[in-house]
């Protein structure tokens, strides 16, 4: 499973947590979604064409629903909480989607000195064990304080 589009962000003024967007994409379900049942890894893939779009919008199914995927994240190398997982539609196109998730997590206990902050964000596929993570680095914010 491969985590792209992978953007963190902290609401100013909001609860002390991090937002983090993932789009994630699984080999497995890709070959198996596209008529290629039974795919394991480490087959001759070679002669595999992705099939055009359909005329009405669909799911590329390619991505384990919300309920079906395992999601660990940490700050800075420390293990931090999920609070709260979304599901969303990602429009590739007029005719076509994908699943993509926005994850709330809370902050980190320990502070760096770091310019910025890193994020692991770790995705597995609880149906087919497809696993795969992703590093993202957050510039730290700094306000200018107004007397």
């Amino acid at each position: 499973m491969e985590a792209y589009g992978v953007h963190a962000f902290q609401i100013p003024g909001g609860v002390p947590a991090y937002q983090i967007y993932v789009r994630p994409m699984s080999l497995t379900r890709f070959l198996t979604n596209r008529g290629i049942q039974n795919a394991q890894h480490k087959e001759d893939l070679s002669n595999i064409a992705q099939k055009s779009s359909a005329d009405a919008a669909k799911c590329d199914n390619i991505a384990p629903t919300i309920d079906k995927v395992g999601i660990k994240v940490w700050i800075d190398g420390e293990s931090v909480d999920v609070l709260m997982k979304q599901q969303i539609k990602e429009y590739y196109e007029e005719t076509e989607y994908g699943i993509a998730y926005y994850i709330t997590v809370s902050e980190p206990k320990k502070t760096t000195t770091l310019p910025y902050k890193i994020f692991k964000i770790e995705l597995t596929d609880l149906e087919n064990g497809d696993r795969g993570e992703a590093i993202y680095c957050l510039e730290n914010t700094s306000y200018i304080e107004h007397k």
